[in-house]
């Protein structure tokens, strides 16, 4: 789904009232910041507090690498975050994802999927 850059909006990938309850204290950082449409984010059936799906992991640990991979100035910082190769970084994901899950209870995908995850 193609949003407007005008109607997207930095989102915390997973949510940050796991860095506010303390269980993810890097929940600021790089990795976890995403562009998300408002709707997606903040709307009436937006993510709030909820895990994002497996899917949707899967796609933030590829555009992970994908900026490392392209050398993106981004690249030292993501690596020094999440680890240095791609199994190093999918590990980290998979932990970050098993806290979230641990402590909130609804799972998210957005209302409307691309064509590539319907």
């Amino acid at each position: 789904m193609e949003v407007p850059l005008a109607a997207a909006e930095v989102d915390h990938f997973f949510p940050w009232i796991l860095k506010e309850r303390g269980e993810m204290r890097d929940a600021d950082n790089i990795w976890n910041l995403v562009l998300a449409c408002r709707t997606c984010n903040r709307g009436e059936r937006g993510k709030f507090a909820s895990v994002p799906k497996p899917w949707l992991v899967a796609r933030l640990h590829e555009r992970n690498n994908r900026l490392v991979d392209s050398h993106h100035p981004l690249r030292e910082t993501i690596m020094l975050q999440t680890g240095t190769d791609a199994d190093a970084r999918a590990s980290f994901l998979r932990a970050r994802q098993q806290i979230a899950r641990d402590h909130l209870i609804h799972e998210w995908e957005p209302w409307e999927q691309d064509s590539d995850n319907a």
